[in-house]
């Protein structure tokens, strides 16, 4: 598949929404489930490091944003 500019910046969003992923897990008290929850973000964008698809990487990233949202919620209940 030729790269072209779409999925370089697909690529830049997925990155970003990695590293909101770990900035806000080591936000967490917890240094037990920070450690799984590491380990839980970390097999999920491997699992999907070879998509090459930009409909489904849209669709993983929104999916992300929607997840971190809902982790910050929780990670803000246990305060």
């Amino acid at each position: 598949m030729k790269k072209d500019l779409k999925f370089f910046l697909a690529q830049y969003k997925v990155k970003k929404l990695y590293r909101d992923f770990m900035k806000t897990i080591y936000k967490s008290a917890n240094p037990d489930a920070r450690s799984e929850l590491v380990q839980m973000v970390r097999t999920e964008f491997e699992m999907n490091k070879n998509c090459e698809n930009l409909d489904k990487i849209d669709y993983y990233i929104a999916v992300g944003r929607q997840r971190i949202t809902y982790l910050k919620s929780m990670l803000d209940m246990q305060k």
